[in-house]
């Protein structure tokens, strides 16, 4: 295992200045099904298609498309390089299609992202838990990021943070201890959104969108709470109060305080997926709330 091999390796795949590191590539590949290469080739298909929309000025893109390009760009190396735990090749050569107008364009976006959350789901479904499985339910949560972002441009899109390494040799601990994680931020989501929405200064359009977050939240505090009670453990009472870093004296200061706690629950979730197996590794990953604020790739474990 060289976890300081593969974090250097990401650093040049998401396009920072100089040369990529002078490192040797594991000479033994690590065994891999085909559900590898597939899910290589749909990330790196989705990587050039971004590519294209922020090459083509897709309205919305923003900051997004040229991050998410090199996102899943860098996720296709790690699928195919001889071990994705270690070692390092040159990045295969991005995809880039040729689109006439923007509908074409828009079209593949939204098939090329599905076709990845399709072919990481695969991924994970067969991921054995541990470190495996929380690469995989890390691709299924990016990829369901692109998807929200296909169906809809004029969604605020989190802002992409490259992470120092792949996830490996991560002890995810168990599930009832993530469960536990995930329980702590929902309840925080819960909290905050209750307070912002309480504020005078909170807008109207605020308010009814916090109400929606405020049902999310309390419908995953009770589904994690009976996963913890089934797993044989108790479910921790949630804290007095949850620090408002930002205040709550304004729109945005309410979002800047409720987004990390989002963040964290996302988090939660892909981490509560690395210690699952088939179906359930993948239903967990879906429940997966959508980042708000910011998304590291691989999620969480920067």
């Amino acid at each position: 295992m060289a976890l300081a091999v593969v974090a250097a390796s990401a650093v040049w795949l998401t396009g920072c200045a100089g040369q990529p590191p002078s490192l040797d590539a594991t000479p033994t590949p690590w065994p891999r099904s085909d559900l590898w290469q597939q899910a290589g080739d749909a990330e790196l298909f989705l990587a050039g298609v971004y590519n294209q929309a922020d090459s083509m000025g897709l309205p919305g893109c923003g900051t997004w498309c040229a991050a998410a390009s090199a996102m899943h760009q860098a996720h296709a190396t790690v699928l195919t390089q001889p071990d994705p735990w270690g070692g390092f090749t040159e990045p295969t050569a991005e995809v880039l299609p040729e689109y006439g107008d923007l509908t074409a364009l828009q079209q593949d976006l939204t098939s090329a992202a599905n076709d990845a959350l399709m072919a990481d789901q695969a991924g994970l479904a067969a991921a054995a838990p541990g470190p495996e499985a929380l690469l995989w339910a890390s691709l299924v949560a990016t990829a369901d990021v692109s998807v929200t972002f296909a169906n809809d441009q004029t969604r605020p899109m989190p802002t992409l943070t490259q992470g120092t390494a792949v996830p490996s040799q991560i002890d995810v601990g168990s599930t009832a201890d993530a469960a536990g994680a995930a329980l702590d931020a929902a309840n925080a989501v819960v909290y905050v959104a209750t307070v912002g929405a309480a504020q005078a200064s909170t807008s109207d359009g605020l308010k009814a969108s916090l109400g929606g977050t405020i049902s999310g939240a309390k419908a995953n505090r009770d589904a994690l709470q009976a996963q913890i009670i089934a797993l044989g453990d108790t479910p921790a009472a949630p804290a007095l109060s949850y620090p408002l870093a930002a205040g709550v004296s304004s729109d945005g200061a309410v979002l800047a305080s409720l987004g990390p706690f989002q963040d964290s629950l996302a988090n939660a979730y892909v981490r509560m997926a690395g210690t699952m197996t088939g179906q359930d590794a993948v239903l967990a990953a879906e429940k997966n709330p959508a980042f708000t604020n910011t998304m590291t790739w691989w999620p969480g474990w920067g």
